[in-house]
Order: structure tokens, then sequence, then C-alpha cells
């Protein structure tokens, strides 16, 4: 009682008096139950003084109040549920900054959207570690010029083809993001639906094979990205389910790093090879003689086309299209009519990279989106029309030693990179709470293992001093009864 009123008006504390003399009491007791199954071990009581330690150690590494438990091995943390301490720590909490769950002013869809998008996403911008997890079979990712990519195998294959590491057939090579050009904002959310649009400032080297003029020797440039991610949060909010992906790349991308500045030819090397030594069905049915033949013909196609909205597109009958599925056929053959010079089925009865699916960046990103996207163009040092940067934009950039330093990861989160929403002041203090498992949700669960540790390991300690009991009423009814 006396710690209690001490600690409570020293710190100032905001909770309820009461409440944490009932939470200290309880702790007390239980770790006395443990103390006293800890003096019941030795013969002689005075050699249980050297059990303290194995009382006192454990809850300072356990409790959280020292060391976070998160932080600890995962094969060590299961033995923190056994320390009384570790949920008084999370009731006091809870009772203590009860305030921080409370955000006036702000919808809980809008906290959910960005607590759960923090926690799952962070992990995607830090490698793609776990990214099976995010997607389902009715996830999709969409890139307009290039196509739809539906369900979970899908849409993961081609989230890793995009970020340039997958092969080296990819149009580009070393991308990253650049430090501090990340911006997250936020779309919509919902009980069911979240969206969040990511935009950042992306580096890449254009692959030498395929690369012309001044780009050989200044492959560096850097282009505008946007992703919007629309997701199902999970009841925890520590992951997601993917809905939809919808990337966005400059127009510029396509017309210009591609169009003007790559080859049929040098493409048509890569789609050939690949042609003849992972797909043998799709090459019989083309009929070339040999690989020359297969790249003198697949060279006469473009290397992009414009759709029929005036746009350059890479999902029609070109050799970009191609270069697309060429790679992806090396691991999946599933691909390999997509890369056939003569129009081939699919198994999923589709016939791709023969005629465009006429989709426009703009059926996915609104006019509040392109302006975004002009903004970061500005801000990162760009045309905000090109929203690029290369060395056919400005003859003084482009060479390796241009490379800025890349970002490490989603630092701060979602919630550190937010451009069009002020959270509450206490969103962090909630973040910490949900982090501890100390919003009050759980209190009942706490205090009822808090009682019932207390009960057990009395009972246990009781127990082992009646058996010590007996044992020593039965030595001395023997010697009692001898000689």
């Amino acid at each position: 009682m006396l710690a209690a009123v001490i600690v409570f008006w020293s710190l100032a504390l905001q909770g309820r008096f009461w409440y944490l003399v009932l939470v200290l009491f309880a702790v007390a007791m239980a770790n006395a139950s443990m103390a006293y199954l800890l003096g019941s071990i030795p013969n002689d009581p005075r050699n249980s003084r050297e059990f303290i330690i194995l009382l006192m150690l454990p809850q300072i590494l356990f409790a959280g109040f020292y060391v976070d438990t998160q932080s600890l091995p995962v094969w060590v943390q299961w033995a923190s549920y056994a320390m009384p301490s570790f949920y008084a720590f999370r009731l006091a909490l809870a009772d203590e900054f009860a305030v921080c769950m409370q955000f006036e002013g702000m919808d809980q869809d809008v906290i959910r959207c960005i607590e759960s998008g923090s926690n799952a996403l962070s992990s995607a911008f830090q490698g793609g570690g776990g990214l099976e997890s995010l997607y389902s079979d009715a996830s999709s990712y969409v890139l307009s010029e290039v196509g739809v990519f539906e369900g979970q195998e899908d849409s993961i294959e081609y989230l890793r083809f995009a970020d340039s590491s997958f092969s080296p057939t990819t149009f580009f090579h070393d991308k990253c993001v650049v430090d501090g050009s990340l911006s997250v904002w936020h779309k919509s959310s919902g009980p069911d639906k979240c969206e969040l649009m990511f935009v950042t400032t992306e580096q890449f080297n254009i692959n030498p094979n395929y690369a012309t003029g001044k780009a050989k020797e200044m492959p560096v440039f850097n282009s505008i990205q946007g992703l919007i991610v629309e997701f199902e949060p999970d009841d925890d909010l520590q992951g997601i389910t993917v809905k939809q992906n919808s990337l966005y790349f400059p127009q510029a991308l396509f017309s210009s790093m591609i169009e003007e500045y790559q080859n049929s030819y040098d493409h048509a090397e890569t789609i050939c090879e690949i042609l003849e030594e992972n797909c043998p069905s799709s090459w019989k049915k083309d009929g070339f003689v040999d690989r020359a033949d297969c790249i003198a013909t697949m060279g006469t196609l473009p290397v992009t086309e414009k759709n029929d909205r005036g746009e350059f597109v890479i999902d029609s009958n070109s050799t970009a299209c191609r270069v697309v599925h060429a790679t992806l056929a090396r691991e999946n053959d599933k691909h390999c009519p997509h890369i056939s010079f003569i129009p081939e089925t699919d198994a999923d009865g589709y016939v791709v990279c023969s005629e465009s699916n006429n989709f426009s960046a703009t059926d996915r990103f609104d006019d509040q989106d392109l302006a975004i996207f002009q903004l970061a163009a500005t801000e990162n040092g760009m045309n905000s029309t090109r929203q690029l940067r290369s060395v056919y934009d400005d003859p003084s950039f482009g060479s390796l030693s241009d490379r800025a330093k890349c970002s490490e990861g989603l630092v701060g989160g979602v919630s550190g990179s937010l451009r069009n929403l002020e959270l509450p002041k206490n969103y962090f203090c909630a973040q910490y709470l949900q982090s501890q498992g100390a919003t009050g949700e759980y209190d009942m669960l706490y205090w009822g293992v808090l009682i019932g540790l207390y009960v057990v390991i009395r009972g246990i300690s009781l127990c082992v001093m009646s058996s010590k009991a007996n044992t020593f009423k039965k030595i001395k009814d023997i010697g009692v009864v001898g000689p």
C-alpha cells in the first residue's frame, strides 16, 4: 500500500489509484507464491537465499518493463507467459494509458487501415519477405501498360519481376527506392477495405544488353513510381490480404526508356534464346530453322505499340511484351505461349502479346493521384510532365556515380511517411500499447492468469512442504523407535 502511494503521486500517474493497488497486491501475492515454492526446495530454509536470483532475474528479463519481450529470441519468449509481472505490467499499462486508445475526431477505420498497413507492408519494403501471406487467389496486380495479373501466384510472380532482381533479362537492373523519397497517401478506409498510395523515386540501371546510344555509358535513371495497395486488414492488425495492387509509371518510361532507346533485335536475342531452350513446343509451332531465323523474324516486331488511346504500351504484339513473358518463362513454362511469334492460346484460354487491352493509368489513378505524381517529380528534381531524369533529359546525369543512396525500408512505418493525414497525438502511444497487448482488450484474461498462477504455484509449494514435513516426521519417528 505504501509503495502504491509513493509511486502513484510521486510520478503523477493518471490511472486509477485503487486499480494500481490491486495490481501491485496481485503481483506481490503471485511472486510470494513463487518465493514459497523456491524456499521449499532446500532442506534447510536458510539456504533458500541462493534461489533469490532465480526469482528476480526472470521477472526483469521477461516482464517487458526493462526489456521489450518482442526483441527477445522467439525460442525464449514463451518464458514471459510464466512471469506474474508480465501480466501485471500490461494491466497497469492499459489502465494508465487508456486515453491513448480514444481517437477523438478520427474514424476508427482509418486507424485500422494505417495500423495494419504499417505492420504488414513494412516487411515488403524490406526485401519482400513473406509475400505469399499478403496475397490470395482473389488478389490482382495491375500495370496498365503491361496487363493484369490475377491470383496469388501471378501477382507475386509479376511483383518479383517488377523488382528487377528477378532475372538478367529484365529491362532494368539494380532497382531501388531513393532514400528519403517515399511519401504515403491515405485514399480511403472502410470496415473491410483500405487504400494506401505509396509514391517513390525509383532508381534503375538500363539493361546494357538492350540499351542504345548514350545509355550504354550513362545507364542510371530516376523515375516516379506510384503504387495503390487496396487491402483488407486482418483482425489482429498485424497482417493484410491484398485485393489489388495498381502500379504507375510515367508514360515517358515506355515511350522513351523502352521505345526510343531499346532495340527490337536486342530484345529478340533474349526472346529466341528462352523460346528455344525453355519452350520447345512453342518453338516447334513457330517453325524457326534456327535461332538466327528466330531473331530475324522477331526483330521485325516493334519494341512497343500505341494502343487505341494513344499511349505507349507493352501488352500488344511487340518485343517488349515478349521480353516480360520470356523472363517469366525461364521459371514458369505457362508463359511460353505468350512469347510465340504466332499467336498461341495459353492454358487459361488467353492470347497474350497479340492485341492491347487498351488500359490506361487514368482508369485506376484519378486527377488527384496524377497531381501528386507531378508534385513528387518536382520535389525530386524531375520534370513534372515526364517524371523522369536520365542522360536523355540531363546530359550531365546518368553515370554509375550518380546513383543515390537507396532506402533501407519503410522506416517509421506507414505513419512516418503520411502526407495527407495528420494522426492524433496519441496514435503512437496506441501503437505501443497494441504491440504490448495492453489495450485493455485482454485484461480479464490477464487477471485470470495472474490469479491462476498464484493458486497453482501456492498449491505446488504447499504440496512440496507437506511432503517434506511428512518425510521429516517419518525420520523423526524412526529415530524415536530406534535403539
